[in-house]
């Protein structure tokens, strides 16, 4: 897997660093410190605008469309859910959130995952939007 990153400046709201494989001697955070360096945005030293930025990792998952996902990336899918009452399935889209969890990415969504709901597949997976451009659900 290509290990890829991006990095959100909270205070200018765009996006740097887009795509970035680390290799070798070149660091995520040596072009983080570069871009900082030359947008103080009257801080007198890059390190006081460190905290405004944030990194995201690519998850290795590329989206039916073609887009690279990240962490923070909001993502929608459609899947077949079984009623409970009556018993009948139905089509229902949903959404959520991709995040890291301990050893790998995962979708966050609230109620995702109960007893009689087939689970989504990531071919079919969708994005739909970011944390940081986009901030509700």
């Amino acid at each position: 897997m290509t290990y890829k990153f991006r990095a959100w400046d909270h205070l200018l709201k765009q996006w740097i660093c887009v795509g970035y494989a680390a290799i070798g001697e070149t660091t995520l955070f040596g072009l983080v410190e570069a871009y900082l360096e030359e947008n103080r945005q009257g801080a007198t030293s890059m390190l006081e605008r460190l905290g405004d930025v944030e990194e995201t990792m690519w998850s290795g998952v590329i989206d039916k469309n073609g887009i690279d996902l990240y962490a923070g990336d909001k993502v929608k899918w459609t899947r077949k859910v079984r009623e409970v009452f009556t018993g009948t399935w139905k089509w229902q889209t949903d959404e959520g959130v991709i995040v890291w969890r301990e050893r790998g990415f995962w979708v966050d969504k609230e109620g995702f995952g109960w007893e009689g709901e087939d689970l989504w597949n990531w071919d079919e997976i969708e994005y739909s939007g970011n944390i940081f451009e986009h901030d509700k659900i």
